[in-house]
């Protein structure tokens, strides 16, 4: 839950679609999209995503 907080302001609040921001994610997690959805993420993935998410999105 607490990665999802931290991750859907990014399209909920229009900053960007959905999409593009779970594509952001899994970049910057170095894993192909179709496996980013913060629903299937193991304890180690969300602490990567925390962490990622912490220095925030481009631009």
């Amino acid at each position: 839950q607490l990665v999802h907080a931290r991750f859907d302001p990014l399209w909920k609040t229009g900053r960007m679609t959905r999409r593009r921001a779970y594509g952001w994610l899994a970049k910057r997690l170095g894993i192909p999209s179709a496996e980013c959805h913060v629903g299937m993420f193991d304890p180690d993935r969300c602490r990567a995503a925390l962490a990622v998410l912490r220095d925030g999105p481009p631009g």
